[in-house]
């Protein structure tokens, strides 16, 4: 199955803790809330989550900054992105947003591989053996 999210990599945040409790960043849980919403739309989706062992492959194309110049950014499509974010940070959205839609739990997956490369416009592309 594949999956192509069109919306820019967010790297999952840090839990915050309150006196009140506990809570997932704004961002973070608006950006998990339209992968879900993006998964669950598409024809591939399954009905039910997958029960077996699963090998993900992530490929995040992250959106260059506006200020670069059009001659950095024609140079730089397609190149690795080497950002202040963490690989895994990106990857923890995408598996935790997709728990309980595509499979029961991240736990089912035995193998991930992931790279992040810098693109005109942001997304993600899911692909699930």
């Amino acid at each position: 199955m594949r999956f192509i999210i069109n919306q820019n990599p967010i790297p999952k945040a840090r839990a915050r803790v309150t006196r009140w409790g506990t809570y997932t960043p704004e961002r973070t849980k608006d950006a998990m809330e339209a992968i879900a919403l993006a998964v669950r739309q598409d024809k591939e989706c399954p009905r039910k989550p997958l029960q077996a062992p699963l090998s993900v492959d992530i490929t995040f194309l992250v959106a260059m900054p506006k200020s670069w110049s059009k001659k950095r950014r024609e140079e730089s499509t397609g190149a690795p992105c080497i950002n202040r974010s963490d690989i895994d940070n990106y990857c923890k959205t995408i598996l935790d947003a997709l728990n309980g839609i595509l499979w029961i739990d991240d736990s089912q997956i035995y193998k991930l591989t992931a790279k992040k490369l810098w693109s005109i416009n942001g997304a993600s592309d899911i692909t699930i053996w």
